[in-house]
């Protein structure tokens, strides 16, 4: 599992997961059937059908990648070249200490301009970096950020997997809750285009359960479930789609990454809590 999507034939490997997280939670008894887009190219297909032993009744899947903003895939790759880059050409000056380097998400126009902006970065460190011995921090006072440090001694003890030495490299990216909390319009209109691909796949199996599973990627990955509902409310589902879920490969604790799902759509209200104090009674 990248941390670019991933797609393309049999996706059994992602739908997987989510049905056995389905069986645990629920009590079902869903079992894998077949891979309906690959056995039938001809017509639009979910990805996976499954089939409950139990009862006999039939599930479907459609799972879909959204990457916001529209150009993050190749912005980020492009800080995979340039972090490969600065590890190379700093490997002299950080390979016996730990040292760090913060930039900004990579926004190039080409790759002549980061591999000049690559080059600046690594002559600039060479020159400072007595400064860097004694404790600075050196980096950019105009044009594209960066700093580059020696980090405190101990720093990455709590770090799970982090060598002890060598450079590590993190990027200062925006808040999810402020930059991204704003649904653009482009954003909806993908949304859209997705909502109609996943009708007229889900379209032979009205009978069935219908989810759509979905992967988000860059700016909106994290954002939360209220952040959803409101991309919904201002375009909402179409009735072939039973069920939203969200699926994303992540870190579960310090030393261990897998699934982690959650249920968009539809959201069932929670009732309110209500406190009784003495006669005072508080709804929250």
């Amino acid at each position: 599992m990248g941390c670019l999507p991933e797609s393309g034939g049999c996706e059994r490997s992602q739908t997987d997961p989510f049905v056995h997280y389905l069986n645990e939670i629920e009590k079902t008894n869903y079992r894998h059937v077949a891979c309906l887009d690959v056995i039938d190219r001809n017509s639009a297909q979910p990805e996976t059908l499954y089939v409950d032993t139990t009862t006999s009744r039939r599930l479907v899947i459609e799972r879909k990648n959204i990457v916001w903003p529209s150009d993050y895939a190749p912005r980020h790759k492009q800080d995979h070249e340039l972090a490969e880059r600065l590890i190379e050409g700093l490997n002299d000056l950080t390979a016996n200490g730990p040292y760090s380097m913060k930039l900004k998400p990579s926004a190039f126009g080409s790759a002549h301009e980061l591999a000049e902006f690559a080059e600046l970065i690594i002559q600039g460190a060479h020159e400072l970096f007595p400064a860097v011995e004694r404790g600075e921090t050196i980096g950019s006072l105009r044009g594209s950020y960066w700093r580059f440090f020696r980090e405190y001694p101990g720093e990455r003890a709590f770090d799970w997997g982090a060598p002890d030495t060598g450079l590590r490299i993190t990027w200062n990216q925006p808040d999810p809750l402020t930059s991204g909390a704003q649904v653009s319009p482009g954003l909806l209109d993908t949304v859209s285009r997705l909502f109609s691909s996943c009708a007229d796949k889900f379209q032979n199996y009205l009978d069935a359960r219908r989810i759509l599973i979905v992967e988000p990627h860059g700016e909106i990955r994290y954002h939360p479930d209220s952040w959803w509902a409101e991309v919904f409310a201002k375009v909402p589902p179409p009735p072939a789609v039973s069920e939203i879920w969200s699926g994303t490969f992540d870190w579960l604790d310090d030393t261990q990454r897998g699934w982690m799902f959650d249920k968009l759509y539809p959201v069932v209200p929670q009732p309110a809590l209500k406190l009784d104090i003495g006669h005072l009674s508080i709804t929250c």
